[in-house]
């Protein structure tokens, strides 16, 4: 709509009277004619003289209209010609219909009639259209030079306008993450420290200033971790990562591969410009990874172990307990199930014993301190399915120790308070005792003893054998408390490792050790020009192939403005150019297209069709086959912004074609 021109005057017949009564006022007082006097002959002369200088008035501020005309006229402007309605028309086809069907040109379509008419508003295609039963499944488009994309799905199924939307605008931020698959380090009780070792290629110099996020995939959403040092400076040297404290770490896939993965996410976007861009990372100040190790350590709390037996007699090992019954003997043997610390490949076990002290005990009867024989030996095992490991051997007169098994006794067969270690072997297997199935460990009586039975004894007096009772010499061991708690390190390359990048992801395995092949974890997105993207599926069992698409896209209508540049800014800037392609499954390829949309700047038809080797692929997560217009070069005056995106769609007339009128 334009705009009128200012006025020159403005006066109504209001003013002009009220500024005559004014001036008499002035210069001829002897008149005694006031502003709301009565009428008569001066009040009549008065209104008749405001009426004719007010038509004065409105002809004169008509004066800039009529020459604005003059001056379009000078230079051949005329008004546009009346023209017939025009409006896009899209047809359906029956539901459950799989077959294409045409449309031809002259098709006539009736609309209600207008109010105060009885005949039907008729509208006439304008060129031949083929109902296809293909769909348009997404519409995306991608910014990489701000590192950003958008959604605009929404335009393509709303059932009516839906908001605008900048078309060559991004909105969320591309993701760019590195996933650290551990599922051969890590399972069941996370560690208490994870350690990764990032080799670099070589060193950043003057990093750009950049921001990590660490989480544990747990294949929905992320969970974040606490980074305890980092002297990597955010990946921009060779060194490592700590974390401490990490939440149990489920298998979950990504890409399909499954694994107990670590995601570091860059949240910095990236650039591809060449000087530096705050709160950016130029793509040049990105890390080449060289190589990867990670490293666990598990240290529990000592904890009261699961149950325990002596013989098949259950203990209770809240409170003191006879590991071996009140009158051990050769044989007797002690049960105990530590199922964490025992299922757990390679953890060095601590057995943290404490022995019942008698002068803590109640006077009566007071217990004896336990005096084993000298020759006493016990038997340290550890079940493994239907065999029992040997660990090594505890005697009483001395610690003992099995470097082979990482065997150590303290206790020196239970008579004091000591610690008990050993190593859990890389493969440990449940075992039942008494009937429970678990993890377990076994001490046995295989020499000496603890204190003899009560027996008879010969003594000879005055040449006279008697047998003298002496009484039984049982001193049992005697436990108070026994706590099981286990530490364990591992170091090892990742089991695989992914960057992805703009949704497309790559594997990196390790070669040799924790090296791998160098690789940039995060990387620029592909598209360096803004790129429209739209998604296309054929009809189950049908293909896109020999059928012209046709597309209506309306963008939003822009009134004009005076911020759109001076005139020599607008005698200078050239129009937007669009490269239209499509996908062949190797490469993008040019795509040859009737635009009505002057490059998507005006609402309008865009038509072509699928070339036979339009190959899906994936974009931004979804298969789809997939056409996209790149804005290559040139300006928009106004920036495009999108509100329907409607296939099978056609351009109708407000006409009627008569074929046999003369």
């Amino acid at each position: 709509m334009r705009e009128h021109a200012p006025k020159v005057d403005g006066r109504t017949a209001a003013d002009l009277t009220r500024q005559v009564y004014n001036l008499l006022g002035v210069y001829a007082p002897e008149w005694q004619v006031r502003d709301g006097a009565a009428g008569g002959p001066a009040a009549a002369l008065i209104g008749a003289f405001a009426r004719l200088s007010e038509l004065v008035v409105e002809r004169l501020d008509r004066a800039p209209d009529k020459n604005l005309l003059a001056f379009l006229d000078l230079i051949g402007a005329s008004p546009l010609p009346p023209q017939p309605a025009r409006a896009p028309l899209t047809f359906y086809l029956a539901e459950g219909s799989t077959v294409d069907a045409v449309v031809p040109a002259g098709t006539q379509v009736a609309a209600p009639p207008s109010e105060g008419r009885e005949e039907p508003v008729v509208f006439e295609t304008e060129r031949d259209l083929v109902v296809t039963a293909s769909e348009l499944g997404a519409v995306y488009t991608r910014d990489g030079s701000q590192d950003l994309y958008a959604d605009l799905s929404v335009a393509a199924g709303a059932d009516g306008l839906a908001p605008e939307r900048p078309l060559f605008r991004g909105e969320h931020p591309i993701e760019h993450a590195l996933y650290i698959g551990l599922g051969n380090l890590l399972g069941g009780q996370p560690p208490q420290e994870l350690r990764l070792d990032f080799t670099l290629q070589e060193a950043i110099p003057n990093p750009d200033a950049r921001a990590l996020e660490w989480e544990v995939w747990d294949g929905a959403s992320g969970v974040p971790v606490v980074v305890t040092s980092d002297d990597t400076g955010n990946i921009t040297r060779s060194g490592s990562v700590t974390f401490a404290d990490l939440p149990e770490i489920p298998l979950a896939a990504v890409r399909g591969l499954g694994s107990r993965w670590l995601r570091c996410r860059l949240r910095t976007p990236i650039t591809l410009d060449s000087d530096p861009r705050e709160g950016a990372v130029r793509a040049s100040k990105l890390p080449r990874v060289q190589a990867l190790g990670a490293r666990a350590r598990w240290d529990t709390g000592a904890g009261q172990p699961d149950t325990g037996f002596t013989n098949v007699l259950p203990l209770d090992l809240s409170k003191d307990f006879y590991p071996f019954g009140e009158r051990p003997a050769f044989g007797d043997t002690l049960y105990v199930r530590a199922d964490q610390a025992l299922s757990t490949a390679g953890a060095q076990v601590t057995l943290e014993i404490t022995a019942s002290e008698p002068a803590l005990r109640p006077a009566q009867p007071p217990l004896a301190v336990s005096v084993p024989s000298s020759d006493l030996r016990l038997e340290w095992e550890l079940g493994n399915d239907t065999r029992w490991l040997p660990l090594g051997s505890a005697v009483p007169t001395e610690d003992r120790a099995n470097t082979a098994t990482g065997f150590q006794d303290t206790t020196r067969a239970f008579t004091r308070s000591g610690v008990v270690t050993f190593r859990v072997p890389d493969q440990p297997s449940p075992t039942t005792v008494n009937g429970e199935e678990g993890y377990w460990f076994r001490v046995r009586i295989v020499a000496g003893n603890y204190g003899v039975e009560a027996r008879y004894t010969p003594q000879t007096v005055s040449n006279v054998v008697q047998y003298v009772l002496a009484p039984a010499t049982f001193a049992p061991p005697s436990i108070r408390a026994v706590g099981a708690r286990y530490t364990l390190e591992r170091t090892t390359a990742p089991d695989t490792v992914l960057s992805g990048n703009d949704w497309e992801y790559r594997q990196h395995l390790p070669t040799d050790g924790d090296a791998l092949e160098p690789f940039e974890p995060f990387r620029p997105s592909r598209d360096i020009r803004p790129t429209l993207y739209l998604g296309f599926d054929p009809a189950p069992g049908g293909e896109l192939l020999g059928t012209t698409l046709s597309l209506y896209l309306r963008v939003a209508d822009r009134l004009y403005s005076g911020n759109a540049g001076t005139p020599a800014d607008r005698r200078e800037a050239q129009p937007p150019r669009l490269d239209w392609e499509y996908w062949n499954g190797s490469d993008w390829r040019t795509l040859g297209v009737l635009d009505d949309t002057r490059a998507l700047s005006a609402s309008g038809l865009v038509e072509f069709l699928p070339p036979p080797d339009l190959a899906p692929s994936e974009e931004f997560g979804h298969a789809h086959h997939w056409v996209r217009a790149r804005w290559e070069s040139g300006h928009y005056r106004i920036e495009p912004s999108l509100r329907r995106v409607l296939p099978n769609t056609t351009m109708a007339v407000q006409a009627v074609t008569l074929t046999t009128a003369i």
